[in-house]
């Protein structure tokens, strides 16, 4: 390779500058695709969570049913055996009532006669009173022992019922918690998967990207120590200013980036870069905008996913529809003409 001129190291570095920025920005690239992924999965993920914790809330119940009481448990004394004893002693008296009337008879006294009598009398009739009410309560009981058996048969009933829809309910419910289970798992399998083709169709053309840098690096027109993207486009724009016309030197490019590191006028770190972008427009405003054009495109594709993410009705059709994306495609197809014009590049710089 014969001696570049002024002109042809400028041009030799805007390439370096347009692949180094290349390289970083389909990297952010790819960072961003997987992260809209990452969200959707991790929202997935809390949507499960959710639907766990309230899992409770969702699993059916069995119906409470009050067993029927039987009122006649809470009586203290039952009204058969109270008209029962109500006769025995009715029958106890009139058996006194005829002794008194027979001991009038045997001492002679008159009174004795006509109060048993009117005791016999009175006794025989509570007795037949009494005898009708043992009736009456005995068929009450009975009729009270029929509707009790018809409650707990109807209750019986109904707890038959209600553990069959108890059942149905478990079964639905089970199911619906099984199908959820399976749709989770399917869409993280899917967003996983997605996450792999993002890979494969943004990967392809950075790795011809870095091999075209590495060989654009090994005509060694540039020192080592500043084959980076900072540095790169900072030299850039000293050539592309006019400030600077050769590399080295001490009026030449690196002496001067050297210079204005050290005095401030410039940032060497990356990270320092990006926290504080708006304040390396005005000395290195080639890096400037190149990080802008990035942050533009990582933003773009990062809702482009999330776009394709929210609006598949068919979890399968996920990887499908992010592999045939229209935004990812048509930046990689930019990638890939870059690449071409940078290739053709190196070969006639080589010729």
């Amino acid at each position: 390779m014969s001696e570049l001129t002024t002109k042809d190291i400028t041009e030799y570095l805007k390439n370096a500058m347009e692949l180094e920025s290349s390289i970083y920005r389909q990297e952010r690239a790819i960072e961003s695709a997987k992260q809209s992924i990452k969200d959707k999965k991790g929202r997935n993920y809390n949507d499960m969570c959710n639907r766990n914790r309230n899992k409770e809330k969702r699993m059916p119940k069995k119906k409470e049913l009050a067993k029927p009481e039987d009122s006649r448990s809470s009586r203290k004394f039952s009204p058969v055996t109270l008209a029962k004893e109500s006769v025995r002693a009715d029958i106890f008296y009139t058996v006194i009532s005829i002794i008194i009337i027979i001991l009038g008879f045997v001492f002679k006294v008159q009174l004795m006669k006509v109060i048993g009598l009117i005791a016999i009398i009175c006794f025989l009739g509570r007795l037949f009173i009494n005898r009708k009410k043992v009736t009456d309560c005995v068929l009450k009981e009975q009729q009270l022992d029929i509707e009790y058996e018809q409650k707990i048969a109807e209750y019986e009933k109904q707890l038959n019922i209600n553990e069959q829809e108890y059942k149905k309910a478990l079964e639905v419910y089970e199911q619906a918690e099984n199908q959820a289970k399976t749709e989770y798992e399917e869409v993280q399998e899917s967003l996983t998967r997605a996450s792999e083709v993002i890979e494969e169709t943004l990967g392809a053309p950075l790795t011809q990207t870095r091999e075209l840098l590495e060989k654009f690096y090994a005509l060694n027109v540039i020192f080592p120590k500043y084959r980076n993207m900072i540095a790169i486009c900072t030299i850039y724009e000293y050539f592309a200013a006019g400030r600077c016309t050769t590399l080295v030197g001490t009026d030449g490019a690196y002496n001067l980036y050297e210079s204005e590191l050290r005095q401030n006028l410039i940032i060497g770190k990356l990270d320092t870069i990006i926290s504080q972008l708006e304040e390396i427009k005005q000395n290195q405003y080639i890096l400037y905008t190149e990080l802008k054009k990035t942050n533009s495109i990582t933003s773009s594709i990062y809702q482009d996913i999330k776009n394709i993410l929210n609006s598949v009705e068919q979890i399968g059709d996920t990887v499908q529809n992010i592999a045939h994306s229209s935004y990812i495609t048509s930046y990689c197809a930019q990638v890939t003409a870059q690449n071409t014009e940078a290739l053709k590049y190196i070969t006639l710089i080589n010729g």
